[in-house]
């Protein structure tokens, strides 16, 4: 996916700092997934008590 009117290093680089910002947002919904499962979990066990 390199863009052809851009220089090979700055192509890189762009592409570096995408990939980190994709993992940057996936760990981010991955842990508000998680938040929102444990709370779901915890309003359960409150309501079966």
């Amino acid at each position: 996916m390199t863009r052809p009117e851009m220089p090979a290093p700055v192509a890189a680089r762009l592409a570096r700092s995408e990939d980190r910002w994709l993992r940057a947002s996936a760990d981010r919904l991955a842990r508000r997934r998680v938040e929102r499962l444990a709370d779901r979990r915890d309003q359960a066990e409150g309501g079966a008590r």
